[in-house]
């Protein structure tokens, strides 16, 4: 799997497939005031940093990084299964929070 292969999954997924928020990462929406639409954003204009292949869930792991609607810096953690119709966002952060 190439970056640009994983990030075409990740953006079909959410075009045509099924996206998921995990319970952290609403959590986290709301206390760093991250909107879908940001989420959203992030998956049609950003970058997929790093990936991984998770062997325990069967699925790739990815950062990506962009902005928000306003601009703002924001990352987010996506798994995202391999037959690429389905993705679970883990959770955002922006640089205030990114250590």
């Amino acid at each position: 799997m190439t970056r640009e292969e994983l990030t075409r999954l990740i953006r079909d997924a959410s075009r045509f497939g099924t996206i998921f928020y995990s319970d952290h990462c609403f959590e986290r929406m709301d206390d760093r005031n991250v909107e879908i639409e940001d989420v959203e954003n992030v998956i049609d204009c950003g970058e997929v940093l790093r990936f991984e292949w998770d062997p325990e869930f069967e699925n790739w792991k990815a950062e990506m990084t962009g902005v928000d609607i306003e601009g703002d810096p924001l990352s987010i953690q996506i798994a995202i299964n391999v037959d690429g119709r389905q993705a679970t966002i883990i959770t955002c952060h922006d640089e205030r929070f990114k250590k």
